[in-house]
This record gives C-alpha cells, structure tokens and sequence, in this order.
C-alpha cells in the first residue's frame, strides 16, 4: 500500500555524503499522484509521484565541498521538510 506521507529511504539522514562529480538520485515513497518539489544546491526538481506511490530525481552533479540542504515539499500534504 502506498504510503500517505512523503518518505525517503534511511541513506538519506543528517549529515550524509553524496559522491562528487556524479549525478544525485534521488527516491522515495508518498501518495500516489501527488505533486512533488524537491530543492538541493540551488536546483529544483518538480515530479508527480507515481501510481504505486515511489518517485525518483535527479540532480546535477556537485564538485567535491559543495554543502547543501535538501528540501521537499509536497503540495497534496502541505508539507515543507
């Protein structure tokens, strides 16, 4: 069943590492067709989540100290994240 809330997998926690020089892909779960923006390093990814409720983005990719926060934000649950 998919889920009702926006949810990322657990490799994406506080003070994580993301490979530099590489494409960031991201993923994760919410309800189904539900729109949903997410922000990182000064780029924006708009997505409408799927039937079956998973999602996935990209991003571009980061040189090496490139610090960032990622945000979400999903319109259906008027959630900012």
């Amino acid at each position: 069943m998919p889920s009702q809330r926006l949810r990322l997998p657990a490799t994406f926690s506080d003070h994580g590492l993301l490979q530099a020089d590489m494409p960031i892909t991201l993923w994760g779960w919410g309800p189904p067709h539900a729109e949903l923006c997410v922000r990182f390093a000064g780029s924006e990814c708009r997505h409408q989540i799927g039937e079956g409720g998973s999602w996935q983005l990209s991003f571009p990719s980061q040189q090496a100290g490139t610090a960032g926060t990622l945000e979400r934000w999903n319109s259906a649950l008027a959630t900012n994240t």
